[in-house]
């Protein structure tokens, strides 16, 4: 994954609840998370802020430690739990 597929949102929010992100010029789609950061307590903050910023509830069998690996594998878990629901969604 090399390009940039999200909304404003969900990078500022990535940024609010990751400090070492917050210091980076752009964030890419292949950033380790981990190397920004992200603990078990930074996850479920993280989890918790796309829930309430996209309407979704991520069920747990998707939550795997992959998802949270770049911002590029989370935001491809959110863009398919959004498109569900929207009208008209699977």
């Amino acid at each position: 994954m090399t390009e940039r597929c999200w909304d404003a949102s969900y990078e500022k929010l990535l940024r609010g609840a990751l400090p070492r992100l917050a210091e980076k010029e752009t964030v890419s789609p292949d950033t380790s998370l981990k190397s920004v950061g992200l603990d078990s307590l930074a996850m479920v903050e993280v989890l918790a802020l796309v829930e309430n910023e996209y309407g979704i509830t991520i069920p747990d069998e998707e939550l795997s430690a992959g998802v949270f690996d770049t911002p590029g594998t989370l935001w491809t878990l959110v863009s398919a739990l959004r498109e569900q629901r929207a009208p008209g969604g699977a």
